[in-house]
């Protein structure tokens, strides 16, 4: 449970997402990140399944080209079926950035800077650079 010794906000996005999704699982003595298309999925994983695919058809379908955070979210993650809400895109971009790292490479000014702040402007113009995808 990543030390929480309570229930603040973070554990309830943690146990309802991550843990949940089964991302975050213990391996030998360590814990690892998990993405959500390397095993079979249940019934409440195939949602989150489903966006990891879609996303990275989306980024291959356009790698001649970088794509944008802010281009993800809109053209992707907050339409349907997803409907996600922007609240929650930052906790998803770190997710799927660890996740899928072997297949994106971020490109920007200062790096996971860049991706954090990319992730949390809403004014369409939050990354300079883009994703582009290997």
């Amino acid at each position: 449970n990543l030390g929480f010794e309570k229930y603040p906000a973070e554990r309830g996005i943690y146990e309802s997402l991550i843990k949940r999704n089964s991302l975050h699982l213990k391996s030998g003595d360590e814990f690892k990140i998990l993405s959500p298309v390397t095993f079979q999925s249940n019934a409440d994983q195939r949602e989150l399944q489903q966006l990891w695919l879609n996303t990275n058809e989306y980024l291959k379908q356009n790698k001649h080209r970088k794509v944008t955070l802010d281009e993800i979210h809109k053209r992707v993650w907050a339409r349907p079926p997803f409907g996600i809400k922007a609240g929650l895109f930052a906790l998803l971009d770190v997710l799927f950035y660890l996740t899928e790292k072997d297949k994106i490479a971020f490109c920007g000014y200062h790096g996971w800077h860049d991706w954090y702040v990319g992730s949390n402007w809403n004014n369409g113009d939050n990354l300079k650079e883009g994703i582009p995808y290997r």
